[in-house]
């Protein structure tokens, strides 16, 4: 988001969406405790247009988030979506992952591997999403 190319890959954002002709865009949630996801929130929330539909969606919010990363009340509304007829395709791409899922990368101290926290997070039989209140 500091960068000297973040207003670059903005415009660029902004061409590709304008290009497909995009309705709604989902992206993580912008208090995300990870950096990246932050960034993406920032990305998307410069590039979108007033026609534009954000829906967010919650990666590391319920392990690694502190208070103020939490959704306030009058700042969006939550929704589930079932998706019991997916959740095992969904738990075998997850298990692709073995980077994120083993001890795989053994030489990064800052390195993660998802919890067995997280990963039940994932098997839920449903997601949340959070869409902004305007």
């Amino acid at each position: 988001v500091n960068s000297p190319d973040f207003d670059s890959a903005v415009a660029l954002c902004l061409d590709y969406l304008t290009q497909i002709n995009v309705r709604t865009i989902f992206v993580p949630w912008r208090r995300d405790p990870h950096p990246d996801h932050r960034a993406a929130f920032q990305l998307i929330s410069r590039a979108k247009k007033t026609h534009h539909k954000i829906i967010e969606y919650p990666i590391w919010l319920y392990e690694l988030a502190e208070s103020v990363d939490a959704p306030l009340k009058r700042e969006v509304s939550a929704f589930r979506l079932d998706i019991n007829s997916v959740v095992e395709t969904k738990r075998r791409a997850i298990g692709a992952h073995v980077s994120q899922i083993t001890g795989l990368i053994d030489d990064d101290p800052d390195g993660f591997r998802l919890s067995e926290q997280m990963l039940a997070n994932f098997a839920a039989p449903f997601e949340v999403y959070f869409e902004e209140i305007q």
